[in-house]
């Protein structure tokens, strides 16, 4: 039997493209990668709840009064015996205005990337896929 991790992800938009933060190279989980922001859902939150506390905490903005709309599920486990899968659960949230950023220690970095930059790996373009679909 597996253990699942639940976990959220604001893909978060402005003139069409996706902010994505990067990683700190000292951290434990995926050092140097980049990521659309978001994190662990605590088990006395809603999901709602966890993705703005996420956001609010890894990149310093405020999403609580924002329309978001959940695209999709990804789904992976995190070791070769497949006793530990990530379930994440992926929210467009289109913005009107260029947000102010404020990385948290976690990451060291951020940037606007289209869905053909470089840095997004499979996993994050089928998170933009799932963007694409549901538009």
């Amino acid at each position: 039997m597996s253990k699942t991790k639940l976990s959220v992800c604001g893909v978060m938009m402005y003139q069409g493209k996706f902010l994505i933060v990067k990683r700190s190279e000292n951290d434990d989980f995926l050092p140097n990668c980049w990521e659309f922001p978001g994190g662990s859902v605590e088990p006395t939150e809603t999901i709602t709840d966890a993705l703005i506390r996420e956001l609010n905490e890894e990149i310093g903005v405020d999403v609580s009064n924002t329309p978001m709309e959940l695209v999709g599920i990804s789904e992976e486990f995190m070791n070769s015996a497949q006793t530990e899968r990530y379930l994440q659960l992926n929210y467009e949230i289109p913005l009107q205005s260029m947000p102010k950023i404020t990385l948290s220690a976690e990451h060291v970095a951020y940037d606007w990337a289209d869905d053909q930059d470089p840095r997004l790996d499979d996993f994050l373009k089928d998170i933009t896929q799932q963007i694409t679909k549901s538009s």
